[in-house]
């Protein structure tokens, strides 16, 4: 063995040097493949690449950090696109470091006891309203006790969330960090625009120096004499005056232009309906209690109703989310095969046969709750308005979805408005409703919780009406003839209403207009009590910029005719000293077809104690305003990141040439003022 070993001596200290060697390298080469592979380009911003590795960040901090705020039962901070999320992040994320706005890991660190103090807060908040800080400060201990919890349950889940997503500590921080940073960047756009101290000041002033007046609107309509009945001439003649204008036009608001109006159909998901039919059975509910006694820590009897509530609204929404997923599904396999140019799709001539039926739809939902959650529902309720046409305002009064909102980009809009946004009628817009194309992703929540899928089936366009009888409400026209014959005889005798309002009283005078007609009830039911025509508004106030009485915000003859009043009294001097006389004032206001009278109680100028109040009522208002509708788009969104920064991802059969590895480019920020304001973390 020796003389073998002697023998090839040389060669086995080559081959053994040669494994040595390799054994050495190798991890060393597959250390340097990974970076290679994770340094490929997979796509393109601002004009140099974007690598597989910060794609590969977003895709895992997104699924941590929505993990993680799901665990303290609250959803991902930002909104982010709907199947784009990471790409979403990884925009968002890049310009707030590009901004300077994104700290370290420490900072990540630092946002779990805030995080946990809010969510404590706001459990208070729901729980007590208006008592919240009251409790907090009767019983500190209990709610410091309560933060500390959920502050360990949170890191808890912390360390689930990175680990789930391969995601070392100090990475799941920064991810944190980069959360404060967005939200950061969205409140600069949101408070960027700012009053100096005159402007706050003059703002200030214009909305705290008020008339304080009760007042009594005579509105002709409600007032009018339904015996007054005009001649077929008189009717005619009316009709024809006002025919061409727009309602809300003219001296008195009356128009029988015909409005935008469309067609529509829905499917209508009952929370109610589905919770009806989830039973919850003993077994479940004594099992949850005993796992949850520190939320329940009273006696099963006692705490069975609320376990078998929680165990019903948990299963209810599992049934919702399956309904909900199987009409978008279902809308959304109808779609993908057409083409698309922006928020549009071009239907083809024989789409009325190939659109997804909401009837059959209900069906499809009731089969696929019984297959997966073991649960009969109620057939899903259809509903189909294709033979009168509806404008906005009969929109809203449509039973469930009329008084729906629509949640887009964290706006939340009414159904009506979603609607009447359809592109045939309003243009293209970010909404991307259209004719026929039922709205898979904009259903309307209602009220308990219900949501509506809806299609608009027709639209027609603004006209001029020919006929009395195309009009939405025939009847309106003898109504409106009525209305203006009772509101000219009222101002043209003004002198005598304040005489009677001096002499009698404000509300003497409002109840000698008598009740109103009992509105019709469906038979057995108790008509509702009659109430006047005409009532009394206490204590509204009269500024230079609006008004708080109801129906009258904006009313500048109310405005002008009340404050020029106010201005004749003293405000050093108690009211009371002036006569009556002098603080009662007439106004017509004829787009309302109607007469306030007002009776002057009090005059609050801006003074030095309330300044600091009203200057920051002054700053809040201003914000508000400058973000009020919709329409613009918002800077963030995804769509408007994507073209900003010039931003594409390679599909996996593309083989382009990598984009050249260039300092980012920069670009101003378009700013929209219609965008509401990214909640702030605390201490962000």
């Amino acid at each position: 063995m020796l003389k073998v070993l002697r023998k090839y001596n040389k060669v086995i200290l080559v081959v053994g040097g040669t494994l040595l060697m390799v054994s050495f390298l190798v991890p060393q080469a597959i250390q340097q493949m990974g970076q290679a592979q994770m340094g490929k380009s997979v796509g393109s911003m601002d004009g140099h690449k974007v690598t597989l590795a910060q794609y590969d960040r977003a895709v895992r901090e997104v699924r941590a950090l929505g993990d993680f705020f799901a665990a303290g039962g609250r959803r991902f901070p930002i909104a982010l696109q709907e199947g784009k999320e990471a790409e979403h992040w990884l925009l968002l994320s890049t310009e707030a470091e590009h901004a300077g706005l994104v700290g370290g890991a420490d900072e990540g660190a630092s946002l779990i006891p805030v995080l946990a103090n809010d969510i404590i807060v706001g459990e208070y908040q729901r729980q007590y309203r208006q008592f919240a800080d009251a409790m907090i400060q009767s019983n500190p201990e209990q709610f410091d006790q309560m933060v500390s919890g959920l502050q360990d349950m949170l890191a808890r889940a912390r360390a689930v969330a990175a680990g789930s997503a391969r995601l070392a500590p100090d990475e799941f921080d920064e991810g944190l960090a980069r959360v404060r940073g967005v939200v950061r960047l969205m409140n600069l756009y949101h408070g960027a625009e700012r009053l100096s101290d005159k402007q706050t000041l003059v703002l200030a002033d214009k909305i705290a120096n008020s008339v304080v007046v009760d007042s009594a609107f005579l509105n002709a309509r409600q007032i009018a004499d339904d015996a007054m009945t005009p001649t077929p001439e008189q009717l005619q003649a009316h009709f024809e005056q006002y025919r061409e204008l727009k309602p809300g036009e003219g001296e008195f608001g009356i128009g029988y232009r015909l409005p935008p109006r469309l067609k529509i159909e829905w499917i209508t998901l009952n929370r109610q309906a589905m919770s009806g039919a989830v039973a919850v059975s003993l077994i479940d509910s004594n099992k949850h209690w005993q796992q949850n006694r520190d939320r329940f820590p009273g006696l099963f009897e006692a705490e069975r109703g609320k376990v078998e509530t929680e165990l019903r609204n948990a299963e209810v929404e599992k049934v919702m989310a399956t309904a909900e997923s199987v009409v978008r599904s279902a809308i959304l396999t109808a779609l993908r095969p057409l083409p698309k140019e922006s928020e549009y799709y071009t239907l083809p001539d024989d789409w009325a046969a190939r659109k997804p039926d909401f009837l059959a739809l209900a069906q499809e939902v009731v089969a696929a709750v019984k297959e997966r959650h073991g649960i009969d529902i109620p057939l899903p309720a259809v509903s189909v308005h294709d033979g009168s046409w509806l404008d906005g305002g009969m929109l809203q009064q449509l039973p469930g979805i009329g008084s729906g909102t629509v949640t887009f980009e964290r706006q939340s809009i009414t159904f009506a408005q979603t609607a009447m946004a359809v592109r045939e009628l309003a243009g293209d817009n970010i909404l991307g409703v259209q004719v026929g194309v039922p709205a898979a992703d904009l259903p309307a929540a209602g009220p308990g919780g219900s949501k509506f899928f809806f299609t608009v089936l027709d639209v027609a366009a603004e006209a001029v009406p020919q006929s009395i009888n195309e009009l939405l409400d025939p009847g309106v026209v003898a109504n409106n003839w009525r209305a203006v014959q009772t509101y000219q005889s009222l101002t043209a005798a003004p002198d005598q209403i304040l005489a009677r309002v001096v002499g009698e009283g404000l509300e003497p005078y409002a109840k000698s207009f008598g009740l109103r007609a009992p509105p019709q009830v469906p038979e057995g039911a108790t008509p509702p009590p009659p109430t006047d025509k005409v009532t009394v508004e206490k204590g509204g106030r009269v500024t230079e910029a609006n008004t708080s009485i109801r129906g009258l915000e904006e009313s500048p003859e109310v405005i002008t005719a009340v404050r020029a009043r106010g201005q004749l009294l003293d405000p050093r001097k108690p009211v009371d000293e002036t006569p009556l006389a002098e603080r009662v004032v007439l106004v017509p206001v004829p787009s309302r077809l109607g007469v306030l009278v007002a009776q002057i109680t009090g005059v609050e100028p801006l003074t030095r104690e309330t300044l600091p109040v009203w200057a920051d009522y002054a700053r809040r208002q201003h914000q508000i305003d400058m973000f009020q509708g919709i329409g613009i788009p918002y800077p963030y969104r995804y769509q408007v990141l994507e073209r900003r920064h010039a931003f594409s991802l390679k599909s996996e059969a593309e083989d382009a040439p990598e984009a050249e590895d260039a300092p980012p480019a920069t670009e101003e920020t378009g700013a929209d003022p219609q965008a509401p304001a990214e909640p702030a973390p605390a201490g962000g």
